[in-house]
């Protein structure tokens, strides 16, 4: 390994080190494991040096790269998931204790991670089950992709969204039946994903500005809620003439509903699926202001909290050491309808717990 190696993950507080640090974990438990299973493999001895390597790269003690080995090898994936991902598992949060919850609890909280942190974990889960592939789920959406894998030995279906699935029946009522390709029909395939993660990820909240503060969507009877004022709210855009204000006002509430989906310490890796899909949502809206040139203008109040709260209200603390002051999540868009103003909405860090 070389010093250009070394020099990125001894930079402090650098999101590459972190991703970086994560993977070359990860493939030190695969090697280790893949060891275990396969003592007459021709590169053991090649290996074992390699081995040391990683160690001292990483600063790990022998043991503590390879793990305990425990009976359940899906267990020692989850010890080493809470130990080493804190962005996965913020303070406050744990994995459940039932097989198939934490399972779910588990691949949802890869959805907060960097993509490629969260592809590495996803394999390194997928080669310890030993399963075939599970019954999926399907919901719609642009790309083909596996939003959380499944486990068919402990009877949690794979959540897949693919363009190929059509929507749920009461989003299709809600775009008035768009086209795929279509900006509703794109709201409704958001909307679907949104709606069945909300499901299956028992840490989700809303925090919508019409709640009076974070509803766990864990609970069914705040789920139903939050999905009626979401469908109420694309009905609202279906109704309205294309390339107005008027749409472009439902579109910015239509925005708040599917942004304010999120976790008690919201992901703030740019490249985290959840904030992805606020960045899909919001290219439509913006899109829909520039149509307007002059009319209105919209702006996503981000970074430094001291430097854009005069652009909000309401806005929700957040216990989130090392990011305090820190926008973690913008909830609802600033937005300006030709002098007639819509504050924004964000979720801020504080070190107050």
């Amino acid at each position: 390994m070389n010093d250009p190696l070394r020099e990125l993950l001894a930079v402090p507080g650098s999101e590459l080190a972190e991703v970086l640090r994560s993977g070359l974990r990860l493939t030190a438990r695969a090697l280790e494991s893949t060891a275990r299973e396969t003592p007459d493999d021709p590169g053991t001895d090649a290996y074992r040096e390699l081995r040391l390597v990683f160690e001292d790269v990483l600063g790990t003690a022998p043991r503590r790269a390879v793990a305990v080995v425990h009976e359940d090898p899906l267990e020692d994936l989850y010890r080493h998931y809470v130990r080493e991902t804190p962005q996965g598992l913020p303070p406050g949060e744990s994995l459940p204790g039932m097989p198939a919850a934490r399972w779910q609890a588990f691949t949802s909280s890869l959805l907060r991670l960097p993509a490629q942190a969260a592809i590495e974990w996803r394999r390194a889960s997928q080669s310890l089950i030993g399963a075939g592939p599970p019954e999926a789920h399907l919901v719609p959406g642009e790309e083909h992709e596996t939003l959380l894998p499944g486990n068919r030995d402990l009877g949690v279906r794979e959540l897949v969204g693919t363009p190929h699935a059509p929507l749920p029946a009461d989003v299709a009522a809600a775009v008035r039946g768009a086209a795929p390709g279509t900006d509703g029909w794109t709201l409704g395939a958001l909307a679907s994903q949104v709606l069945a993660l909300s499901e299956a990820d028992p840490a989700l909240y809303s925090f919508g500005s019409l709640t009076g503060g974070p509803r766990p969507l864990r609970d069914a009877a705040h789920r139903a809620r939050y999905r009626a004022e979401l469908l109420a709210r694309i009905e609202d855009f279906s109704d309205q003439p294309a390339s107005s204000l008027a749409a472009l006002r439902a579109l910015v509430l239509v925005d708040e509903a599917l942004c304010s989906v999120t976790h008690l310490s919201p992901s703030t890796h740019a490249t985290s699926w959840w904030n992805l899909l606020a960045a899909r949502s919001r290219r439509l809206v913006f899109a829909h202001a520039q149509a307007l040139r002059e009319q209105a203008k919209v702006r996503e109040p981000a970074r430094r909290y001291s430097d854009i709260k005069e652009l909000t209200e309401d806005d929700v603390p957040a216990h989130s050491p090392g990011q305090s002051g820190r926008v973690l999540r913008c909830l609802r868009l600033y937005a300006d309808y030709g002098g007639n103003v819509r504050r924004g909405r964000v979720i801020y860090g504080t070190d107050e717990g």
